[in-house]
């Protein structure tokens, strides 16, 4: 019954069905008054034409013709009606959809359609934000290469003019020149890896990691760091298993960018960071905690976008913005979520990543 072509030849056999039963009662009421004037005159006006076999038969087709254009009325107007739609979407209106109102071809015709429309219109919208953030990105990224670049222009110039009083002075401009130039490298390069993060066709070299053993490697690494901050980096595991599938240097990427985050952005008379691990309902969760200072409410909601900077005096006006929204992307390319949660004096940012298991 849902099959278009079981429905027309349903239709075809109705009509023929039909077209009998009329033939029969024409004649079954024709008998009685075969004999009255009126119509043997009209039969005998037939006769001179058309025998009675093949008057019968013109009548039972013209009979079948006219239930049949009855009968399949619904669906050539159905048909009419996906016709005007898809007309209305080729000029452009993605807010139309067709109503399924049969189960068979043409039902699905118009639920594939309605389909077809809805992924359009979320191309269309991906494209044009595509090129918001693609115009966003020329204009962060102009104004955030000009700082430096002016800066070291300007000292340059001045060494240029020999426009210093000593060696010293000389010595001074070039520094704040090289710093200026490790800046701009660094911007670029973040620019580069943000570049390449935000592809989803990038091919992960996924291996079996053990998050507690990397994240021991790299508390180990960043000794001095922590012993040139004063701070204590405690780290709090239990003896769960806190294995994930990943690329092991991405994911290390993200844990270091978060721990330096965590020291650089440790508020004044902080003594420790903390590393916590746990696995909730088959998730493995990484804490990273600072305290003594906090990120507004207001911009919390921002902090993974490109180019986005905290509007506070004890962040890193220098920082280009991308450093987080790296780590969203490779987070994400992982399947994990990336959090953040800043609030009574201490910030936290939580990584969860689904937990290994020998079948994958």
């Amino acid at each position: 019954m849902h099959n278009i072509r079981f429905k027309v030849l349903l239709m075809c056999f109705q009509s023929a069905v039909l077209s009998a039963l009329t033939l029969l009662g024409v004649y079954s009421i024709l008998v009685p008054i075969r004999r009255t004037t009126s119509i043997r005159n009209l039969i005998n006006l037939v006769q001179r034409y058309l025998t009675v076999t093949q008057a019968m038969i013109a009548f039972g087709i013209i009979c079948f013709i006219i239930y049949l254009l009855i009968l399949v009325s619904g669906l050539v107007k159905y048909i009419g009606e996906i016709s005007q739609r898809v007309s209305e979407i080729a000029g452009g209106n993605l807010d139309i959809k067709i109503d399924k109102i049969t189960r068979d071809e043409l039902g699905q015709l118009a639920v594939d359609i309605n389909t077809m429309t809805t992924q359009l219109k979320q191309l269309i919208s991906e494209e044009r934000q595509t090129n918001e953030t693609k115009n966003y990105l020329i204009t962060s990224l102009s104004h955030d290469l000009k700082t430096p670049l002016t800066s070291i222009y300007g000292y340059l110039e001045l060494i240029n003019n020999d426009d210093y009083k000593d060696e010293v002075e000389l010595r001074y401009y070039t520094q704040i020149a090289y710093r200026k130039t490790i800046q701009l490298r660094k911007m670029i390069d973040q620019l580069f890896d943000y570049t390449k993060f935000s592809d989803s066709h990038m091919v992960l070299d996924k291996i079996k990691i053990d998050v507690k053993e990397l994240i021991n490697q790299l508390v180990v690494e960043y000794y001095p760091y922590f012993l040139k901050k004063k701070l204590e980096c405690r780290v709090h595991v239990g003896n769960e298993r806190y294995e994930v599938h990943g690329d092991s240097q991405l994911l290390l990427r993200v844990f270091e960018n978060l721990m330096s985050n965590a020291v650089r952005y440790s508020g004044e008379n902080s003594k420790h960071i903390d590393i916590t691990l746990e696995v909730v309902y088959n998730h493995v969760h990484i804490h990273f905690t600072n305290y003594n200072n906090i990120i507004p409410v207001h911009q919390q909601p921002y902090i993974f976008n490109q180019f986005y900077k905290i509007e506070h005096e004890d962040h890193d006006m220098e920082s280009s913005g991308l450093g987080l929204a790296i780590a969203k992307n490779i987070v994400e390319m992982h399947g994990g979520e990336i959090t953040v949660d800043s609030h009574d004096n201490q910030t936290t940012f939580t990584l969860s990543f689904d937990l290994y298991h020998d079948n994958l």
